[in-house]
């Protein structure tokens, strides 16, 4: 009974003192460059955007897309073929790394220029296995894997991954009233319909 009374108490104290949380908006860095993404074999995907405050909401205007990326490796060769495939998203394609090199991001804005600190490529360990979580319906879908590096070269490793899902409605429309066309029939194995959709996505956060 004392453990409980004690516990009761605690609550009501702490219930007491919550308050709204209102953060402090001055001096806040906005429209730094962000840059998000890793230099790999084969295709390497680099994403550019500027900070913004914590009271705005992303717009898509803080998009980087005027800017030239290459990989320089420290023998000096550098591989400057970057292309713009999407709103901030550069490609640039670096071939096979050479364990033996050393290897760094130069971005070019303007009069610009931003570099990365020179690294060596790691040799990612297999994956041990993937599978999913899903708590009920219209809760999340977390993707899981779990892995281990025999050859300890770094306790931690970032995996992600683009996925393609297809949903459909509860119900077939099979036809529709359509003003000006009338009566219009749905074919399933178009896109013309109204019952199966299509979407896709990528990953974005790491739970832990």
């Amino acid at each position: 009974m004392k453990q409980l009374g004690l516990f009761i108490s605690i609550c009501i104290l702490m219930g007491a003192c919550v308050s709204e949380y209102e953060p402090n908006y001055e001096n806040q860095l906005e429209g730094l460059l962000v840059v998000d993404g890793t230099i790999t074999s084969g295709e390497t995907i680099i994403k550019l955007s500027r900070s913004i405050a914590m009271s705005e909401k992303f717009s898509g205007k803080e998009y980087v897309n005027n800017a030239k990326l290459s990989v320089e490796n420290d023998k000096g060769i550098v591989i400057s073929n970057s292309q713009l495939r999407d709103s901030g998203e550069y490609v640039i394609n670096v071939g096979e790394l050479d364990v033996s090199s050393k290897y760094r991001l130069n971005i070019m804005i303007a009069d610009d220029i931003y570099q990365s600190e020179y690294l060596s490529p790691l040799i990612i360990p297999e994956i041990d296995s993937i599978s999913w979580q899903k708590k009920g319906e219209g809760e999340p879908l977390y993707i899981c894997v779990t892995s281990h590096d025999p050859l300890d070269q770094s306790p931690y490793y970032r995996w992600t991954y683009k996925e393609d899902w297809e949903f459909h409605a509860r119900y077939k429309a099979n036809a529709a009233y359509i003003p000006g066309k009338g009566i219009v029939m749905f074919d399933f194995k178009t896109s013309n319909n109204l019952y199966y959709c299509w979407g896709s996505d990528s990953s974005k956060i790491i739970l832990y």
